[in-house]
C-alpha cells in the first residue's frame, strides 16, 4: 500500500468517525423542521447569487486568457460553457479531471494552447487560494470560541500561503536565469521534444511575469474580490434562511473553510466534506449542530445543483460532444508526433 493511499484512508477513517459522532448527536425532528421551514425569499436569493457567481468567474478567467494570448480568440461564451463543465466534471471526478476538460475545449473550440489554458487555470486558482487563505485568517480572528484544530491549522495555512506567494514572486523575478538553466540542461539531454518544451516554459514564465504587473493583478484583485463577495452573499443568506444570525466574520470564516476542505477530496462533489467543513466553522461561532447542518446540506445542494444546471445548458447551448473533442486531441497528438 503506498503511503499516499495510506494517508487518503487515515483522513477518510477519522472524517467518518467525526461524521458517525456528529450524526449521533441530531435531533433528526428538528432538521426536518428546520430544512422544510427554511425562508423561500432567502433561498431563492441564495440560489440566484450562487448563480451569479458562476458567470462572474469566467470574466475573470476571460481576462487572464486575454492577458496571455489574443484578446479577439478569448470570448465569453465558449470560455463560459467550457469552464461551467469543468467545474461539473471536477465536482465528481478526482485529480482535476476538469481542468483536462476545460484546456481540451478551449483548444478545439479557441484555438488557444494547452499550457496557456493550464498558465490561466492555474493563476486563476492560485488567486482563489491565496484570497481564501486570507479571508480564514481574518475571519478567524472574530471567533469568539477558540479549539485546539484551529491552532496547529492556522500556521500551516498562513506558511502555505507565504511560501506560494514567495514561490511566484522567485519565478517571476528570476525567470530569466531558470530559463538558461532549463535550456542547458535539455541540451545536456539532448531529446527531440527540448526546443518545445523550452518555448513552452518561456511562454509560461513571460505570461506569469505579465500577470504579476501591476496593471494586471490591481483587476485580478478587484475580480476575485468580487466573485468572493457574491459568493459570501449566497452564504449569508443561506445562514438567515435557517434562522442563523450571520455576521460578515462567520459567514467569511464558514466560507473559507468550505473552499478549503476541497484541497483534499475525499468523495463525490465533496459530499460529507461540505458539511462537515461547515458544521465545525459554524461552531466556532457559537452556532448549534440543528441550525449548522441544514444550512450545510441546503448549501452543498443550491451549489451542486445550480453546477450541473448551467453546465447541462452550456452543453446543450453549445453543441459539445464529447466524442469530437476526443477524435481533435488524438489527430493534434498524432500530428505533433509526426
Amino acid at each position: 500500500m503506498s503511503s499516499r493511499l495510506a494517508a487518503r484512508l487515515v483522513v477518510l477513517a477519522v472524517f467518518c468517525a467525526g461524521a458517525a459522532w456528529t450524526l449521533s448527536h441530531v435531533d433528526w425532528g428538528d432538521l426536518q423542521r428546520r430544512v422544510l421551514g427554511a425562508s423561500a425569499p432567502d433561498l431563492a436569493l441564495m440560489l440566484a447569487a450562487w448563480t451569479a457567481s458562476l458567470f462572474l468567474r469566467p470574466l475573470r478567467f476571460q481576462f487572464l486568457l486575454c492577458v496571455l494570448g489574443p484578446a479577439p480568440r478569448a470570448r465569453y461564451v465558449p470560455i463560459w460553457a467550457a469552464t461551467m463543465l469543468g467545474m461539473a466534471v471536477n465536482s465528481f471526478t478526482a485529480m482535476r479531471a476538469g481542468d483536462v476538460v476545460v484546456t481540451l475545449l478551449l483548444r478545439h473550440r479557441l484555438g488557444i494552447e494547452i499550457h496557456r489554458s493550464l498558465t490561466a487555470i492555474i493563476a486563476d486558482a492560485f488567486c482563489d487560494f491565496v484570497f481564501v487563505s486570507l479571508l480564514f485568517l481574518t475571519a478567524l480572528a472574530f471567533a469568539p470560541i477558540s479549539a485546539g484544530w484551529v491552532g496547529q491549522a492556522a500556521p500551516i495555512l498562513a506558511a502555505a500561503t507565504a511560501v506560494a506567494v514567495l514561490g511566484i514572486v522567485v519565478v517571476v523575478a528570476f525567470r530569466r536565469p531558470l530559463l538558461g538553466m532549463a535550456e542547458r540542461l535539455l541540451n545536456r539531454l539532448n531529446v527531440s521534444w527540448g526546443r518545445k518544451l523550452h518555448a513552452i516554459a518561456a511562454d509560461v514564465l513571460t505570461a506569469a511575469a505579465a500577470i504579476a504587473h501591476w496593471r494586471v493583478f490591481l483587476p485580478l484583485i478587484l475580480l476575485t474580490a468580487m466573485i468572493w463577495a457574491v459568493v459570501g452573499l449566497s452564504y449569508w443568506l443561506g445562514m438567515r434562511a435557517v434562522s442563523i444570525e450571520p455576521t460578515i466574520a462567520s459567514t467569511s470564516f464558514v466560507m473559507a473553510a468550505i473552499t478549503l476542505s476541497f484541497v483534499i477530496p475525499l468523495g463525490p462533489g465533496g459530499l460529507g466534506a461540505f458539511e462537515a467543513a461547515a458544521v465545525v466553522a459554524l461552531s466556532l461561532f457559537k452556532v448549534p449542530l440543528e441550525a449548522a447542518i441544514p444550512f450545510a446540506i441546503i448549501a452543498h445542494t443550491f451549489q451542486l445543483g445550480a453546477a450541473l444546471l448551467i453546465a447541462g445548458i452550456a452543453v446543450t447551448t453549445q453543441k459539445i460532444n464529447y466524442r469530437d473533442l476526443l477524435s481533435a486531441a488524438e489527430k493534434r497528438a498524432t500530428a505533433s508526433r509526426s
